[in-house]
């Protein structure tokens, strides 16, 4: 019997043990046919060991984008405190008096709980947060802000967060100041436009970190001013070498292009420059090829040969050895601008077999120079410092995620605007055939970018015009902030400052490119996210599950009770002996 006892406690200890933290939190929500009828709701979210999953236990039904932006939420709180959630699951429960419950309005505040659980912050019961979340942690606007106040009012709340630059409200030729209007009610309202700002008003807890100003590295500094030079000095060999021609604005152009290149030398801003003279050696490598004459046979040998010196360049890439972000940044850079000039290759012969041989020989023009730059940019090569663990599985992996990541953000844009985002789902779709062909960081650049620019239509959904401005310079100090950050962990994000640097240059002149380049600077400077530090392991939040002690005692009772339980077969063995010797005497 003791033998037993003794079996069935080692069973139940060898058994998993599942550890579990729960939160809950009031939701505001308005009314589908009313929005000026508020109503509140009850959220719950459970954190258990599991593998990254989200589940969604909702009464009564949820619409698909209040599902959709809940697994925005569980991405943006792992984001933001820069943990691998790939080992917990997530539940979350919502409970509500209306008879449906739509839009992203909960988002914000399904991060702040998240957020809570995984760094076991206590929230205050009080307070109530509404507003969309959106890359870099942005708190985005939502409607039906009077009605959510009256609720919260009615549930004995005393706190109110909107999004900044919703105070005051609009309805029926009448301004209303909602900070004043809650104050009538009972409740605070406040302005808030960050994930910091909102969590220290659940927490009193300040999660803004002193990072100082934005200092260029400057392993990039030199090696951006040296790319810059290349594809300049090459404008001025090619400007140097263009005879008398009949196009002149094609030359205009390019000159103009040059001009603007200097500027931004001077100015220090040399990814600009690069960008700059690169558009002018196209067009001034149109009207060399243009002079020549050329016939439809040789711009075909001139295909066929540029055609040779990518596909030797790909191979050289494809047997690098990348073990730093940086490396791969580079690689991911390096391949797509030879994807871009094989592509130019391919149209360039389809249009000679049109019978459009000036657009073949542009065509011709731009995958010369594409590859050019290619080689420039390969001078990024063996920069970087700490290794991670940059092997096929995590790429993979990361191109997957990336594809999940985006798919889901632009499925999301398509319940507001169907016909949106039609390049952006092309973008998404030469992921996929990079990933079957196996050229996953290839996938996980092009699926960054789409997830980047559906991002950004979710971004601006209800923002006014005259608070474009104050959105991009936010979104730009969230850049900023990224690319310190990452700076401070060894890693400089390429590309993620040399787009933040375009999006400055285009914010006076151009908001809505400027606000894409800062999307896909945001997107571009985490890429760390999906590797481990080489002989390292990522780290985990600790806070939930303290798996490593619960197994070293766990370890340690069961080798205890192990050992008693054999102790305690061998006594009893030796007994029956003495017993069988004692009557056989």
């Amino acid at each position: 019997m003791k033998i037993n006892i003794l079996l069935l406690l080692i069973i139940l200890l060898a058994t998993p043990v599942a550890y579990a933290a729960e939160g809950s939190m009031t939701l505001l929500a308005a009314s589908a046919g009313d929005d000026s009828v508020g109503s509140t709701a009850d959220l719950k979210f459970e954190l258990v060991a599991g593998k990254g999953r989200v589940f969604i236990d909702t009464f009564p039904l949820t619409k698909m984008d209040t599902q959709i932006s809940t697994r925005f939420a569980k991405e943006i709180a792992c984001s933001f405190l820069n943990t691998n959630c790939g080992s917990y699951d997530f539940i979350y429960t919502i409970r509500s008096h209306a008879s449906i419950l739509g839009g992203p309005s909960a988002s914000a505040a399904i991060t702040v709980l998240t957020i809570s659980l995984l760094e076991d912050l206590e929230l205050d019961e009080k307070t109530a947060i509404t507003g969309t979340i959106n890359s870099g942690g942005l708190i985005g606007p939502v409607g039906g802000l009077t009605g959510k106040i009256e609720a919260a009012s009615r549930a004995n709340l005393t706190t109110v967060l909107i999004p900044d630059g919703e105070r005051m409200f609009k309805e029926d030729n009448e301004t209303i100041d909602l900070v004043e209007y809650g104050l009538e009610r009972g409740v605070d309202v406040y302005e808030v436009s960050t994930l910091e700002e909102a969590l220290f008003h659940f927490t009193g807890k300040s999660f803004e970190l002193e990072l100082g100003n934005l200092t260029v590295n400057p392993m990039y500094n030199e090696t951006m001013n040296d790319i810059a030079n290349m594809l300049c000095g090459r404008s001025r060999k090619l400007m140097s070498g263009i005879g008398l021609i009949e196009d002149s604005s094609t030359l205009d152009d390019a000159v103009n292009l040059t001009r603007k290149a200097k500027k931004a030398m001077e100015e220090g801003k040399f990814y600009s420059a690069a960008s700059f003279c690169y558009g002018a050696n196209v067009k001034l490598r149109y009207l060399e090829l243009l002079n020549q004459n050329l016939n439809e046979k040789q711009i075909r040998e001139l295909v066929f040969s540029t055609r040779v010196t990518v596909f030797e360049f790909n191979e050289q890439l494809d047997n690098r050895t990348v073990e730093t972000i940086n490396d791969l940044q580079t690689n991911m850079i390096v391949k797509e601008r030879l994807k871009d000039a094989k592509n130019n290759l391919d149209d360039s012969i389809d249009m000679l077999n049109d019978d459009e041989l000036d657009e073949a020989i542009y065509k011709l023009a731009s995958a010369v120079e594409r590859h050019f730059s290619a080689q420039s940019w390969s001078k990024f090569f063996d920069k970087g410092s700490e290794k991670y663990d940059v092997n096929i599985e995590s790429l993979e992996h990361s191109c997957i995620s990336k594809i999940s990541e985006a798919s889901e953000r632009i499925e999301y844009v398509k319940l507001f605007a169907p016909s949106a985002l039609k390049s952006t789902s092309e973008e998404l779709d030469y992921a996929h055939i990079d990933k079957n062909k196996g050229d996953y960081d290839l996938c996980l650049f092009k699926a960054s970018k789409a997830k980047a620019e559906a991002d950004l239509i979710i971004g601006v959904i209800g923002v006014l015009e005259n608070q474009t401005e104050a959105l991009i310079d936010k979104k730009l100090a969230l850049v900023e902030d990224t690319i310190i950050k990452q700076d401070m962990k060894g890693i400089f994000p390429i590309m993620g400052f040399s787009y933040y640097e375009y999006a400055q240059s285009l914010k006076d002149n151009d908001y809505g490119s400027s606000l894409l380049y800062a999307e896909y600077a945001l997107e571009l400077s985490n890429l760390d996210i999906y590797f481990k530090v080489k002989n390292d392991s990522v780290k985990e939040t600790p806070v939930v599950f303290e798996n490593e002690t619960i197994y070293f005692i766990a370890g340690l009772v069961l080798g205890v009770l192990i050992t008693l339980a054999v102790t305690s077969v061998i006594v009893g063995k030796k007994k029956k002996r003495r017993k069988k010797g004692i009557n056989r005497q």
